[in-house]
């Protein structure tokens, strides 16, 4: 099953998150305005299904072009996560 279309998506899907999970990078510049989201996927953990949360922050540069800032996924939306994911974005000092 492993060579079909769904398999190789999921797997491909599977890196991405693996990837980008925890991503947060310094901010060197100034946004006119920072966008945050949220979305709930299917996550396989320890042989069972489960919604993980994933929580994504982009701004807006000078110039106008978007940049991801952080992205995480957790077990939950609530407040601390959002809490962590902000706190991950700090200014270059």
């Amino acid at each position: 099953m492993s060579g079909t279309p769904r398999a190789r998506s999921a797997a491909s899907a599977r890196n991405w998150i693996r990837k980008w999970s925890g991503f947060a990078r310094k901010l060197d510049g100034t946004y006119a305005y920072v966008q945050l989201d949220a979305t709930f996927v299917k996550a396989r953990q320890e042989h069972r299904v489960v919604s993980m949360a994933v929580v994504i922050a982009v701004g807006v540069n000078q110039d106008g072009q978007r940049e991801v800032l952080g992205l995480d996924v957790g077990a939950s939306e609530d407040g601390a996560f959002w809490h962590a994911l902000l706190r991950s974005l700090v200014a270059v000092a």
